[in-house]
């Protein structure tokens, strides 16, 4: 406890440094013929104690780098989690690999979206648990996750960003599972119906449960240039872009500072404004 004030160790850790100490301790008394510690004991322990906690804290924080390293999703970032009975919901990271002393290893803290709202633990780095909340295809289980990320009520007709035709990035899957990439396409339907979908795709009734006053459209449909169509289930700056304004920035950044016609600008990619700025630091 006095080595490591902020209690970063984990139990199994303080059990092995205070069995180590012990046993030698008590083979040293052994030896010695004597039944009571002196203030050499004393010395020993608290020298002993120091170091290997440190040595432990050392390896621990090792550990963690490599493990954050190999970890697929960074905090903020969008993802769908499974939540159980085959259902999943979005939300954003707010931990990578967080540690508790009195629990096991989480790789990740994830904040669910309204209207759940609370925070859960993932407990592995896997596809069957945790995806990229990304601009899902038009296959069985592409229509699934669009329909499993879609806003839990309908909130009437907004204005959307963009309309049929425009030119945009939309953030798509890779094949290997480990984050989305920027895609060019082109948006061909505004406002797509789910309706037929969440029929076909849902449990019976789970249409119903989730939105009694009907399922919401999703705002785009957009065929990629690189073949095939994706939709795009929220009308947000990480999922879908102005291609012209976009310099293949972070999905987490609604701000992005570019370098345009030997001008620095500032693009707000929900609003899409540009607004010259200063150049950044270099």
């Amino acid at each position: 406890m006095q080595f490591d004030p902020d209690q970063k160790l984990r139990e199994a850790d303080t059990r092995t440094i205070l069995s180590l100490i012990t046993s030698k301790v008590t083979r040293t008394m052994d030896s010695m013929g004597r039944s009571e510690i002196n203030d050499e004991d004393r010395e020993f322990i608290a020298v002993h104690s120091r170091k290997m906690v440190q040595r432990t804290l050392e390896r621990l924080q090792e550990e963690a780098a490599t493990r954050a390293q190999m970890l697929r999703f960074q905090k903020h970032e969008r993802v769908i989690c499974n939540v159980g009975s085959d259902w999943w919901l979005s939300g954003s990271v707010q931990a990578v690999d967080p540690k508790d002393p009195k629990a096991t290893d989480i790789a990740y803290a994830v904040k669910l979206d309204p209207p759940v709202n609370r925070l859960i633990s993932l407990p592995f780095d896997s596809n069957d648990i945790v995806r990229a909340e990304s601009c899902f295809g038009l296959r069985a289980d592409g229509l699934k996750f669009t329909l499993f990320c879609l806003p839990h009520s309908t909130t009437g007709s907004k204005s959307r960003r963009f309309g049929v035709g425009e030119r945009v990035a939309c953030a798509v899957v890779l094949e290997d599972p480990r984050g989305t990439v920027w895609a060019t396409g082109s948006i061909t339907e505004v406002e797509v119906s789910m309706e037929e979908a969440a029929e076909q795709c849902l449990p019976q009734g789970a249409a119903t449960s989730k939105w009694p006053l009907g399922v919401p459209p999703v705002p785009y449909r957009v065929v990629l240039d690189a073949g095939g169509s994706v939709l795009v289930h929220k009308d947000e700056h990480w999922l879908v872009r102005d291609l012209e304004l976009h310099a293949g920035g972070s999905r987490q950044s609604r701000m992005e500072v570019r370098h345009h016609n030997g001008c620095w600008e500032k693009v707000d990619h929900m609003t899409r404004r540009v607004r010259p700025c200063e150049p950044p630091d270099s």
